[in-house]
């Protein structure tokens, strides 16, 4: 069984990134081309960016299980507001509603919902886009009960059942351990079956007036994952390299969406945007990376950024900053 083609481009959080970047901060033999890649902030990945990392971690740290360890790791900051809203519900049920109504904002296609069958609550996963990759599917199952523990202060709390789509599964055994309960393989789709008295747990970190409010931004947050903001969002990604390699023009941008200038600036526009405004603020957000990085000089930075001579990009940042890259710098 081959993960599903359908779900290559579609996206999940870019949050799960900074999962595999804390993973391997704690490892002795940290993969250094890996940490590079990751330390980079991104707000989304597609599933194939997300797949092939598991891929290089998993090759890198051969038989540690990484999968499973990744599992264990999940805390609020790896699932970005749906983590810390799921956190300040009153109750296992309260939080079980909150992740069906904002999933979407940790990963895009398929869709859990709750069920309750023979005295069991399920989170069952749909199968509209295909398969994922048992890795990532090990993560996200896994993680859930990590959450789970995390939620309730019960560190002894099991899954009755875990279902997977997959014939088998890399380190069976020690993903069942960290579950509690049974594996079964081959399932339609993808579940995670608990007693149906676990929903009545209240949580440890519950607060109703933290709760209202991040439910606010995470109805915000939804929203913003509109077609014009995900063209957006793969817009920005996009520009990235370009602005890097000192060839970020409207020109090339629009080669790279296979689409002409006047498609590409329409779309922006759609977006509430323009190149211009999207090119110095990508310039600035790395600049301002560089600057904390603290092992560039200014004309070092501006070459990075495209500019041709030192004081074009001081310039260009005090204007949109307020303060010379220098005076900046010095402040953090």
């Amino acid at each position: 069984m081959l993960c599903d083609p359908r779900m290559a481009s579609l996206s999940v959080s870019g949050d799960l990134q900074a999962l595999v970047r804390d993973f391997l901060l704690r490892e002795p033999d940290v993969a250094p081309g890996l940490l590079v890649q990751v330390s980079t902030a991104r707000k989304r990945l597609t599933f194939a960016e997300w797949w092939a990392l598991l891929d290089q971690l998993d090759h890198q740290y051969k038989g540690q299980a990484v999968a499973v360890e990744l599992s264990q790791m999940v805390s609020p900051a790896h699932v970005g507001i749906l983590g810390y809203l799921t956190l300040a519900c009153t109750s296992v049920l309260e939080a079980f509603i909150r992740f069906e109504q904002y999933q979407g904002l940790v990963y895009d296609g398929p869709r859990a919902s709750m069920i309750m069958r023979d005295g069991l609550v399920g989170l069952v996963w749909d199968r509209n886009y295909g398969c994922s990759h048992p890795l990532s599917d090990i993560v996200i199952l896994g993680g859930m009960m990590t959450f789970l523990r995390r939620m309730t202060g019960r560190t002894d709390l099991a899954a009755q059942r875990t279902e997977l789509v997959w014939p088998e599964l890399q380190d069976a055994d020690k993903f069942q351990t960290c579950q509690g309960g049974e594996l079964v393989f081959n399932c339609t789709a993808n579940g995670l079956w608990l007693e149906a008295d676990v929903l009545a747990l209240p949580l440890s970190a519950q607060d109703s007036e933290i709760s209202a409010r991040l439910d606010r931004e995470a109805k915000t947050a939804l929203l913003a994952l509109s077609p014009e903001a995900s063209f957006l969002h793969h817009f920005r990604q996009a520009l990235i390299t370009p602005v890097q390699r000192g060839e970020a023009t409207l020109a090339n941008l629009a080669s790279s969406f296979a689409m002409s200038e006047r498609t590409l600036a329409r779309r922006l526009n759609a977006a509430g945007t323009d190149f211009r405004t999207e090119l110095l603020t990508l310039k600035i957000q790395l600049a301002k990376e560089y600057l904390n990085d603290g092992h560039l000089t200014l004309t070092e930075v501006a070459l990075l950024l495209g500019y041709s001579e030192q004081a074009a990009f001081s310039r260009a940042f005090k204007k949109e900053v307020g303060q010379s890259p220098g005076l900046w710098s010095k402040g953090r």
